[in-house]
């Protein structure tokens, strides 16, 4: 597991079968985690405007559980050079378009990427996002060279200080909150 987090952090231990909750409760009923704009704003989340790709290891649970638990129909592979293997749909649950690749920067060192544009004409169901999307888990980055490292943790320093940290019990709060009702007039 990617972290600078302590061996005996009780989150450590709690984060993957947080996460596999969370999950769970986005797809309840005839929901769809691609319905939630905190979701896509966290898998969708890019730092390269850091100087390095970074990601975060609940953003890197958002994603593979997404990819064992939705289908996605009308799939075709991404051929893009450059870009690392990967494939786009249609979500089979919403209809929303998902692009998700991986690029593996260095050997076994592997960056995850994931677009969700929803259906049009489908509401959110998930509460809109305000600021920055936090985070509760240090970033990490690919990196196999001293320099590579250097560059990467001071990248790491500045996405740490733009996104906030905060606990998990709190980011799974903030996943998991719902739309405001539209007004009554």
């Amino acid at each position: 597991m990617p972290t600078d987090r302590r061996a005996d952090d009780p989150d450590a231990a709690r984060t993957p079968a947080a996460v596999a909750e969370l999950m769970s409760q986005l797809l309840h009923g005839r929901a769809c985690p691609c319905r939630f704009p905190r979701f896509r704003a966290t898998v969708e989340r890019e730092t390269l405007s850091f100087g390095a790709p970074l990601m975060t290891w609940e953003q890197y649970l958002l994603i593979t559980s997404f990819d064992r638990v939705v289908s996605l129909v009308h799939r075709r592979p991404l051929v893009t050079p450059g870009e690392g293997t990967g494939h786009e749909g249609n979500c089979v649950r919403c209809g929303a378009f998902v692009r998700r690749r991986s690029e593996e920067k260095f050997r076994d060192q592997w960056i995850d990427h994931m677009v969700v544009q929803p259906c049009p004409g489908l509401e959110d169901l998930g509460a809109s996002v305000e600021g920055p999307v936090p985070h509760c888990w240090p970033f990490f980055a690919a990196a196999s060279t001293e320099r590579e490292r250097r560059d990467a943790e001071r990248a790491r320093r500045d996405a740490e200080l733009t996104y906030p940290r905060i606990s998990l019990d709190a980011w799974i709060t903030w996943m998991e909150a719902l739309r405001a009702p539209a007004p009554v007039i």
